[in-house]
């Protein structure tokens, strides 16, 4: 477990699997044997030993740990095959669900409930989950992972004055959160910054810019989300350069992932070489077919090269599957719980 905690994933690994050949029905080891796996970014090889300790004991831990890989496995394919994804992640919740009835001061498992609804992009069941949690007696840990994550639900339901309210209260409280300052600052750059102008002028603001500036330099503590808010403000400043450099250094730590793509388009289209942005805008719909706004952009980019067909087309591929989204996740819902009952 030390060597988990950590983060010395491949060694702790190997332990667990000497572990393992002098006592293969350990629970511990198993559990720990998962975690080494889900830690390497291993989540089909970790779903056998889950779900073996899951048949030794049915406890909190082997219900959360089996959870942590089905949720693992569906963020392997959000983008490219929501219907797997969110068959994944609404399996993770009877289990979250069952850890729950047994130990509702068992957080971690609770936590790990609120963050499957929110993957399957109920934020109302995230919500209230959170909101349940945070009349516990919580440590600082998790109190700051419960205001986070109860933070991104604000900030993807569009309630954006509310989330940088929320944010500024917290942050009295958790000074040192970077993950409160990230969602305040991520808040801050869509919400008021990137595509906004003031008397023609675009909006530039210095808090958002200097905290991502700030932390892709944190090798330990920075995303490659990060690294893309950046080049998206660099590129409404201006930096435009700097900004595609950015997106080539994100695209280092995710490879093939849409957001890169989609932002080289967007870059293009408001430099006016619209046929690079076409090129990326369709590349960002291979990487994220699941994804609506990839669909919309091409549609916009095709009426501005008067492809009229073209972008009907796109148009009602965005529609399609910004329908279909939600109707896929319910569905998955449904089907999984119906079988708890």
């Amino acid at each position: 477990m030390a060597l988990v905690q950590a983060h010395r994933d491949s060694e702790a690994e190997r332990i667990a699997r000497l572990g393992l050949g002098v006592y293969p029905k350990d629970a511990d080891v198993l559990g720990n044997l998962t975690i080494a796996l889900l830690g390497q970014k291993r989540n089909d090889d970790a779903l056998e030993p889950a779900q073996r300790r899951l048949a030794i004991s049915r406890d909190v831990h082997s219900l959360e740990e089996l959870g942590m890989v089905h949720m693992a496995l569906g963020h392997e394919v959000e983008d490219t095959d929501w219907p797997r994804a969110a068959s994944e992640f609404a399996a993770a919740i009877p289990l979250l669900m069952e850890a729950r009835d047994l130990n509702p001061q068992y957080v971690s498992a609770r936590l790990n409930l609120a963050k499957a609804r929110f993957h399957l992009e109920d934020f109302t069941a995230a919500t209230s989950e959170l909101e349940s949690i945070g009349q516990l007696r919580l440590d600082k840990s998790l109190a700051e992972l419960n205001a986070v994550m109860f933070a991104e639900c604000l900030n993807r339901v569009a309630a954006f004055e509310q989330c940088l309210t929320f944010c500024d209260k917290w942050l009295k409280v958790l000074p040192d959160s970077i993950g409160l300052r990230r969602v305040r600052a991520e808040t801050t750059a869509d919400a008021y910054c990137i595509g906004k102008k003031k008397n023609g002028v675009r909006v530039a603001d210095e808090s958002a810019m200097e905290f991502f500036t700030n932390i892709i330099g944190d090798s330990r503590r920075r995303k490659p989300s990060d690294l893309r808010y950046l080049a998206r403000l660099k590129e409404w400043a201006g930096e435009v350069k700097a900004a595609f450099a950015l997106i080539a250094e994100a695209e280092q730590f995710q490879p093939k992932h849409w957001e890169d793509s989609f932002n080289r388009a967007v870059f293009y289209c408001h430099s006016g070489d619209l046929k690079s942005a076409l090129y990326h805008a369709q590349k960002a719909c291979t990487l994220g077919q699941w994804r609506p706004q990839v669909w919309r952009l091409v549609a916009s980019i095709q009426n501005s090269l008067g492809q009229e067909t073209d972008a009907k087309s796109s148009h009602d591929r965005e529609k399609k599957v910004a329908q279909a989204r939600i109707k896929v996740a319910q569905d998955a819902v449904a089907k999984i719980l119906a079988r708890r009952t």
